[in-house]
């Protein structure tokens, strides 16, 4: 094993276990104690990073990654980078006899910055979600960003779901699903299935239907479950407030599954973020030293990261793909790949919201050319965590700042401005002049909503870049002086509705 891996274990930034694999199915196995670290057979051993409580990874004798996500790796809250970092108050349910820490898929009631409640099964991830990763991921290859490569989806089988304690299928039919993107779902499972990349596979037996949660809530008492409705009354909730917030996100039921996915490197912007927070200088080095280990090139790891994500944002851009989270950052992996399923293509949801009245297709659009741009600051916060963490290391002003000119120099670089104004609609100077227009806060543009009442802020995304704004105005006339912009050119009313 690498050496600063195994040390990244004995410092708990990684825990480890035993995979299990059920009928396909992999399950998790935490260990603690270190002396099993060295009796677990390698082809059996799994780790996970606390940035991610719902994957486990393998690396295997020839040193390839693979990462299975919707597997619960024991986490306990407080363990969590990702709530640790957004700073979410949950409340849990252990399984019957067991501990929270021992529990297989625990239930999880979440309450956000800006009082957004949710709920989540740890560990768990719905398989509408992992069907959106994979035909994005699909769709985006073969545009210069870098990507994981996904080769299983699988829907939990109903003996699985029986056993751990998951939504089950239930007596009905799936038209009894109304929604208006169920359509959209629907299209979306035929093209995986004839994805001959893919192994993809779901089961739905005729006259049965996946449980909605109000009624896997019904089915397993959680609505009188006495932990669950005095967090949420304590809060302002009822339990009712959850299960419709997340019924209504999808189309098809509560469904699960699992995927397989091969990575360069199981590490996140985020694992960085979160040990800058904590102050463990000790672990980031341990991380870093791991990750230049896996890379193909022989130079830092922040000067590959900057190069790749300066690749990536550019062709983002040039292909007409928007990364919408700007809430957190841990959808990239220190090896520059983009995960999860957070993507948008421009040209497409542009052009579907002409079907909106001129109102409602104003709005629309005028969002849509926003998230465009604003990526541009939401990927480049990356480079301001990894300039972060190589202060906390004591490297010199000479690297840190060359880390970021890598990043600028290779966006500019690769940047193709006659594909950024086909997709734009509007001349791609013009776009990253006004850029440099001041004064302007990219960290409000990025988190600002629109709707009948107003304008309003998302508080995630303000928490999330709260000490960005001097970075972004710094990285806004970077990109305009590296197009040699002097003069802001103001976007036209003709060119705004086009």
């Amino acid at each position: 094993m690498n050496q600063s891996f195994e040390e990244l274990v004995k410092q708990k930034a990684v825990v480890f276990g035993r995979i299990i694999n059920e009928n396909g199915f992999i399950v998790f196995q935490r260990e603690d104690d270190m002396k099993k670290l060295n009796e677990i057979p390698e082809v059996e051993l799994g780790f996970a990073t606390l940035a991610m409580g719902r994957t486990v990874f393998q690396i295997l004798p020839d040193g390839k990654i693979i990462n299975y996500k919707g597997v619960d790796s024991h986490l306990e809250n407080e363990e969590s980078a990702s709530n640790n970092l957004v700073g979410a108050k949950t409340a849990y349910i252990s399984r019957p006899n067991k501990s929270y820490r021992d529990s297989m898929y625990p239930l999880n009631l979440v309450i956000f910055p800006g009082n957004r409640a949710d709920m989540r099964i740890r560990g768990a991830s719905p398989l509408e979600d992992l069907e959106i990763e994979a035909d994005i991921n699909s769709k985006m290859q073969g545009n210069g960003i870098k990507l994981p490569r996904i080769k299983v989806v699988r829907e939990f089988t109903e003996e699985f779901a029986l056993k751990y304690g998951l939504p089950i299928k239930v007596r009905g039919d799936l038209s009894e699903f109304k929604s208006d993107y169920k359509q959209e779902d629907l299209e979306r499972k035929h093209r995986l299935m004839q994805n001959g990349d893919l192994v993809y596979h779901e089961t739905v037996e005729s006259g049965k239907k996946p449980e909605s949660l109000r009624e896997y809530f019904k089915r397993t008492g959680m609505y009188k479950n006495p932990e669950l409705l005095e967090f949420a009354q304590a809060n302002g909730f009822g339990i009712e407030n959850f299960v419709q917030n997340v019924d209504s996100s999808y189309s098809l039921g509560q469904r699960y599954g699992q995927t397989e996915r091969h990575l360069q490197n199981p590490f996140r912007i985020s694992d960085i973020e979160y040990y800058i927070k904590m102050g463990r200088v000790d672990i980031i080095k341990n991380i870093v030293t791991f990750s230049e280990s896996v890379q193909e090139t022989n130079e830092s790891m922040e000067n590959y990261f900057a190069r790749q994500m300066g690749t990536n944002l550019a062709n983002m851009l040039n292909s007409g793909w928007i990364c919408e989270n700007f809430s957190h950052r841990q959808d990239f992996t220190l090896a520059g790949e983009m995960c999860d399923d957070t993507y948008k293509y421009f040209p497409e949801e542009f052009e579907h919201a002409k079907k909106y009245d001129d109102g409602k297709r104003m709005a629309v659009q005028k969002e849509l050319r926003s998230k465009y741009i604003c990526q541009i600051f939401a990927l480049s916060s990356t480079i301001k965590v990894l300039q972060d963490e190589m202060i906390l290391r004591e490297k010199t002003p000479d690297e840190i700042k060359g880390v970021y000119e890598t990043f600028i120099k290779t966006f500019v670089r690769t940047v193709d401005l006659d594909k950024v104004t086909e997709v734009f609609h509007t001349d791609a100077k013009k776009i990253f002049g006004l850029l440099a227009k001041t004064p302007q806060n990219f960290v409000e543009k990025m988190a600002e909503k629109q709707d009948k009442s107003g304008v309003s802020y998302d508080k995630e995304i303000l928490q999330s870049h709260q000490n960005n704004k001097e970075f972004f105005d710094q990285v806004s006339a970077s990109i305009a002086e590296g197009f040699g912009i002097k003069e802001v050119k103001k976007i036209s009313r003709e060119e705004e509705l086009r």
